[in-house]
C-alpha cells in the first residue's frame, strides 16, 4: 500500500491498492475496513476509482463507487468543481456553456490548449486514465506533535478523550510506519481565552508504559484512567499530543501454520491500567533477588516499572518455603527440642544460611546490619504438618528456635496428609451484585470482560448492577448475546436512614407505614424482572439523579416506595456492624413493603 498526497488537494489522501487487494481479502472487505477505520480520523467522504484524480472528483461530488460504470460515463456527469484544474477556469467555461466535465472534454483540444493552461488538459487526461499520474510521496516527520481544535469547549477532563483518541490513532499510524512503539507520550491542553487569570494557559499529562507499544486501544484506556484523576481549571479549546519516548518495535513473527488464538488480555497491559486507576504505589509485583536470606529473596516494585532481566541463576537443591512469616515466630523448648503443636521431629537439615553484613540499615536511630547466621531444618509437627524452622544464637549467646514458614516441596519419609475425598460438584451459581468500571472507584472491569469471565467460570447467569446507573447495559447485552449468557439488568443504591431515626439499637417509630423504618444504612440491589420492571427502574434512577447535583444522588429509606419498583426484585445488604435489632427491623420492613 502506498500513501500518496495529491497536489491538487492537500487535504485529500490517495491510496494505491490494486497490487495488494488480495492480501486484504478482496475489494469489498478492504472498502469496509477503510470505511470503519477512517471515520475515527474525521474522514467525511470515501471514494474509489481506477485513477486517483477520478476518485478525488467523485469524493468532491459526494459519490463513492467509480467502478459501477465505465470511467468516462461516470466522470462526464460531474460538475466543474470536481477537479481543481478545471474549477480555476469555471467562469470562462460557464460562458462557453460548459457545466460538466464531459462538456469540457468535448471541446476541441487545440482550442482548449491555446486558450487555457496546460494543467487543464493534463488533469483531464490523468482523471480519465489517458496519461500516467505522478505523485509526491508523503514523508513522515521525525517527531510526532499534532494539535487539534475541539468542536466545543470541554469542562471535564474525561471528555478530552474524544479528541485525544483521534490524535492517538494518528500517532499509532505514525509509529506503525516507522516500525516503532511509544513508552511515553504527553497530552497538552489550552484553556479558553475567556478564562480567569488564576487558571493559567493550560496543562499537560504525561503517560508512561512499561513496554513499547502502539496498541491504540490500550493507550486509550490508559489515558482514560489518568484523565479520571485530572480536574480542569477552565474550559479547554485545543489539545495536542506529543510522542516523547519512541523505541523500535518489531512486529511479531508470523507462521504459515495457524497459531493458537490468544484468549484474554495481556497481563502487563492489565496491570498498567489498574496502576493508572489506583496509583502505581498500590499495584506491586514480586521480583526474585539473589539472596539466601528468606526475608529478602523477594523485592516488591511497582507493576508499571520495567522488569530487570533475570540472570538465570540455578536455585539451591534444598526444600524452600512457599509461605514465609512476616516475622519469625519464636518456639518454646522441651528438653532442648522445639515445640509447635507438639514436639517437632527434625526431618532434613541443617542448611546453613549466613550473610548480610553488607546490608546496612538503621534500627532505633543507630546504624545496624541485617546479618544472620541460621541453621534451617525441615521439621514435622503432629498436628501442623511440615514446617520450616531454624536455629540461631541470640545476642546473649542463648540458643533459640524459630518457625519461619512452610516449605513448598519436601520429601518426608512418612505420609503427612491423609487422602482427601473428592469435593462435591459446585452447584449452579449466578452473580447478582456485579459492578463494572461504570461504577467509579468501585468496579475495575469492562462489562463485556465481566460477561466473558462469567462464561469461563460456568455461571448460570450474571446480573450487572452498577451504582445508580445503566451505562454498561448495552455493552453487557451485546457480550451476553455473543456468549449466550443469561443477563439480568439492575442497579445498586446506597440507602441512608433518616437522621431522626438513626440510633444504633432503637427501633424507629412508624411514619407513613405501619412497619417501623430500618435504623441502619444498607445497600439496595434492584433487579428488573421484565420490560416493565426495566422501565420502572430507569425512571427511579432518573428521579434520583435529577433531584441531586450532577454526578451524585441521595436516597433515604422514607423515599423508597414499592410501587415505583414494580416487577423488580430487591436485595438488601446491611453492613457487617449491624446489630440483631437493626437486622430484624430491616427484614420486617422488606417483608412488609416488597413481599409478593
Amino acid at each position: 500500500m502506498a500513501l500518496l498526497e495529491t497536489v491538487a488537494a492537500p487535504c485529500a489522501v490517495a491510496m494505491e491498492l490494486e497490487a495488494s487487494v488480495r492480501l486484504f481479502g478482496g475489494k469489498r472487505r478492504l472498502v469496509e475496513r477503510v470505511r470503519d477505520e477512517a471515520s475515527a480520523l474525521g474522514v467525511t467522504q470515501l471514494s474509489w476509482a481506477p485513477t486517483s484524480l477520478a476518485a478525488l472528483a467523485l469524493a468532491r461530488a459526494g459519490r463513492s463507487n467509480g467502478f459501477a460504470a465505465p470511467l468516462a460515463d461516470v466522470l462526464d456527469a460531474l460538475p466543474l468543481d470536481a477537479l481543481s484544474a478545471v474549477a480555476a477556469h469555471r467562469a470562462t467555461l460557464a460562458r462557453l456553456g460548459c457545466t460538466t466535465l464531459g462538456q469540457v472534454r468535448a471541446l476541441p483540444r487545440g482550442g482548449v490548449s491555446r486558450r487555457f493552461d496546460a494543467a487543464l488538459l493534463a488533469a483531464l487526461d490523468q482523471a480519465y486514465g489517458l496519461r500516467p499520474e505522478a505523485h509526491r510521496w508523503v514523508e513522515l516527520p521525525d517527531t510526532f506533535a499534532v494539535r487539534l481544535e475541539l468542536m466545543a469547549r470541554v469542562e471535564l477532563a474525561p471528555a478530552l478523550l474524544f479528541g485525544a483518541r483521534r490524535l492517538l490513532l494518528q500517532m499509532c499510524g505514525w509509529l506503525a510506519a516507522r516500525h516503532a512503539g511509544v513508552t511515553a507520550f504527553t497530552l497538552r491542553w489550552w484553556h479558553d481565552a475567556m478564562r480567569s487569570k488564576a487558571a493559567g494557559e493550560g496543562g499537560e499529562l504525561t503517560v508512561r508504559t512499561a513496554q513499547p507499544t502502539r496498541d491504540v486501544e490500550h493507550l486509550t484506556r490508559l489515558l482514560a484512567e489518568h484523565l479520571a484523576h485530572v480536574v480542569l481549571s477552565a474550559a479547554v479549546g485545543d489539545v495536542q499530543l506529543l510522542a516523547l519516548e519512541v523505541c523500535p518495535l518489531a512486529p511479531p513473527s508470523l507462521s504459515l501454520l495457524p497459531e493458537p488464538r490468544q484468549t484474554g488480555e495481556n497481563l502487563a497491559l492489565v496491570l498498567e491500567r489498574i496502576a493508572a486507576r489506583l496509583g502505581p504505589e498500590r499495584v506491586l509485583r514480586p521480583l526474585l533477588c539473589e539472596d539466601h536470606r528468606a526475608e529478602w529473596m523477594t523485592h516488591w516494585q511497582p507493576a508499571s516499572a520495567p522488569v530487570a532481566r533475570s540472570s538465570n541463576q540455578q536455585g539451591v537443591d534444598i526444600p524452600q518455603p512457599g509461605f514465609v512469616l512476616a516475622q519469625p515466630l519464636r518456639l518454646a523448648l522441651r528438653d532442648h527440642r522445639p515445640l509447635y503443636q507438639g514436639v517437632l521431629q527434625l526431618l532434613a537439615g541443617p542448611h546453613r544460611v549466613e550473610g548480610g553484613w553488607w546490608d546496612r540499615t538503621v534500627a532505633d536511630g543507630q546504624p545496624a546490619t541485617r546479618h544472620v547466621a541460621r541453621d534451617y531444618w525441615v521439621a514435622l509437627s503432629e498436628h501442623a504438618g511440615v514446617l520450616w524452622v531454624f536455629q540461631t544464637r541470640l545476642d546473649d549467646e542463648q540458643i533459640a528456635w524459630f518457625l519461619h514458614g512452610m516449605p513448598a516441596a519436601a520429601d518426608p519419609p512418612i505420609p503427612l496428609v491423609a487422602a482427601i475425598p473428592a469435593a462435591p460438584a459446585i452447584p449452579d451459581y449466578a452473580e447478582l451484585r456485579c459492578l463494572s468500571n461504570f461504577s467509579f472507584l468501585r468496579g475495575a472491569s469492562q462489562p463485556e470482560e465481566l460477561v466473558e469471565r462469567a462464561c469461563q467460570l460456568g455461571y448460570t447467569a450474571l446480573a450487572l448492577s452498577d451504582e445508580c446507573s445503566m451505562a454498561g447495559a448495552v455493552r453487557a447485552h451485546v457480550a451476553a448475546k455473543e456468549h449466550a449468557m443469561p443477563l439480568i439488568l439492575g442497579s445498586q443504591f446506597q440507602v441512608a436512614v433518616d437522621e431522626a431515626h438513626a440510633g444504633p439499637d432503637e427501633v424507629a417509630p412508624p411514619l407513613a407505614s405501619p412497619v417501623p423504618l430500618p435504623t441502619t444504612p444498607f445497600v439496595l440491589t434492584v433487579l428488573a424482572c421484565n420490560l416493565n420492571g426495566w422501565g420502572n427502574l430507569c425512571q427511579f434512577i432518573t428521579r434520583l439523579r435529577r433531584a441531586s447535583p450532577k454526578g451524585t444522588y441521595r436516597l433515604v429509606v422514607s423515599d423508597l416506595h414499592a410501587s415505583e419498583l414494580a416487577d423488580c426484585v430487591v436485595i438488601a445488604s446491611p453492613p457487617r456492624s449491624a446489630t440483631q435489632a437493626q437486622l430484624m427491623s430491616l427484614c420486617r420492613w422488606l417483608q412488609a413493603g416488597f413481599a409478593g
